[in-house]
């Protein structure tokens, strides 16, 4: 799972486009953490498994934190411009919050 976050990572920063996600990106995401840190916590800390595993998931977090904010300036940037953003695109999470934003820029537009 490491390298297909690693990959998602790398071409939404290298895009100008918003990249397709599986619908369940960050419920397949958020399971892979909840496992990478249970097992980090039956590992003894002193052991090389253990702080390269923590490693990993500190490295998955900050991938995933420039990943959310990338998608969501993407989002932003197209809603504000008038454009559409593909449903198919978006994740379930990313749906929501788009259909939040394009509520709020057609209010702005009416004013």
């Amino acid at each position: 799972m490491y390298d297909e976050i690693y990959e998602v990572w790398r071409k939404e920063s290298e895009s100008e486009d918003l990249q397709v996600l599986p619908k369940d990106f960050y419920s397949k995401l958020a399971e892979y953490i909840r496992k990478g840190r249970e097992e980090r916590r039956m590992l003894d800390e002193k052991t090389a498994k253990a702080a390269l595993l923590q490693a990993e998931l500190d490295n998955v977090k900050k991938m995933i934190s420039k990943l959310v904010q990338l998608r969501y300036e993407k989002i932003l940037r197209k809603t504000l411009a008038g454009e559409t953003v593909p449903k198919e695109s978006l994740t379930e999470e990313e749906e929501e919050i788009y259909r939040h934003i394009s509520m709020s820029a057609e209010v702005h537009r009416k004013i």
